[in-house]
C-alpha cells in the first residue's frame, strides 16, 4: 500500500493480459508510481494459469469455467472487510484478456464497482444485465493485431474462435446501462474520444487511436493510457 493511503481509500484492481503477471504487465510501473502520488490501493491479482476467464475468453480458464468474477469480488470483499479500501470507491482496469474480465465485472458486479476501464478488450459474454451505475471508460488501437478492432471469427484466444468488435462490445454495455451520446472530440487527427451519459448519473467514453498495436498506449505515441483511467475515475491529485 502507497505511503500515502490512510484507511478506506479508493482502489484499483489492475487485471494483467494472458500469459502475463502483473510485474510483467507494460502499465504497472506507471500504475505503481500514479497510485503512491495520488493516494490510492493498487491491488494486482494474478490468474490462475495466467488467464482470466471472460466469457469465451481466455482458454484455458474459460474452457475450464473457472469463476474468475467471483475471485476477483471475493478479493475486493476481503479488503473492503479489512477497512483497506472504501467500497464506494473500488474501480476495475485491465489489459487484453484483464479488460476482458474487467468488462464481464461491469456487467455482472456492477453493484461492486463504481467503474471499470478496459485496454484492447471486448466483452465476451452476450449480454450485460447491470444492477447498479458503473462508469466505463473504453481504450482501443485500431491497428490491433490480437483483438482486432472490427472483431474476428478465427482467434486462438477464445474457446469458438470469436471475439466482438469493439462497437459490437459497448453496444451492449450502453443497452444495459442505458447509454446516450453526449460528445464526440478528436485530438491530433489520431485519438476520437466519445463520452456517453448513462442511466442514474453513470458515464461513458470511448477512445479510438489510429494504427497502433496490442499495447497500453502511452503519451508519446497518443495518449498516456494509465494517466487518462486515473482521471476518468477521478482519483487524480488534481481532481480532489
Amino acid at each position: 500500500m502507497p505511503a500515502a493511503v490512510t484507511a478506506a481509500a479508493p482502489a484499483i484492481v489492475v487485471l494483467h493480459a494472458l500469459d502475463l503477471n502483473p510485474a510483467d504487465a507494460g502499465a504497472s510501473a506507471r500504475f505503481g508510481a500514479s497510485a503512491i502520488k495520488n493516494g490510492y490501493v493498487l491491488v494486482t491479482p494474478v490468474a490462475i494459469d495466467a488467464s482470466w476467464n471472460a466469457g469465451t475468453c481466455c482458454v484455458p480458464a474459460a474452457a475450464e469455467g473457472i469463476d474468475d468474477v467471483q475471485f476477483v469480488s471475493n478479493v475486493i470483499d476481503g479488503l473492503v472487510n479489512q477497512q483497506t479500501i472504501d467500497a464506494r470507491r473500488v474501480y476495475v482496469a485491465g489489459f487484453s484478456n484483464g479488460a476482458m474480465l474487467a468488462y464481464r465485472i461491469g456487467c455482472e458486479r456492477s453493484q461492486a464497482v463504481a467503474g471499470v476501464a478496459v485496454v484492447a478488450g471486448v466483452l465476451t459474454v452476450d449480454t450485460c444485465a447491470p444492477s447498479d451505475a458503473t462508469d466505463m471508460m473504453a481504450i482501443h488501437q485500431m491497428g490491433d493485431p490480437e483483438v482486432p478492432f472490427v472483431g474476428t471469427d478465427t482467434s486462438k484466444l477464445s474457446i469458438d474462435g470469436h471475439l466482438p468488435g469493439v462497437a459490437e462490445s459497448f453496444d451492449r454495455w450502453a443497452k444495459g446501462f442505458r447509454c446516450e451520446l453526449d460528445g464526440r472530440s478528436e485530438i491530433d487527427g489520431r485519438v476520437t474520444r466519445e463520452r456517453y451519459k448513462c442511466a442514474d448519473r453513470a458515464k461513458a467514453e470511448v477512445v479510438t487511436i489510429a494504427g497502433g498495436d496490442h499495447s497500453w498506449p502511452v503519451a508519446a505515441s497518443s495518449i498516456d493510457s494509465v494517466e487518462a483511467i486515473v482521471e476518468f475515475f477521478g482519483l487524480n491529485v488534481a481532481a480532489k
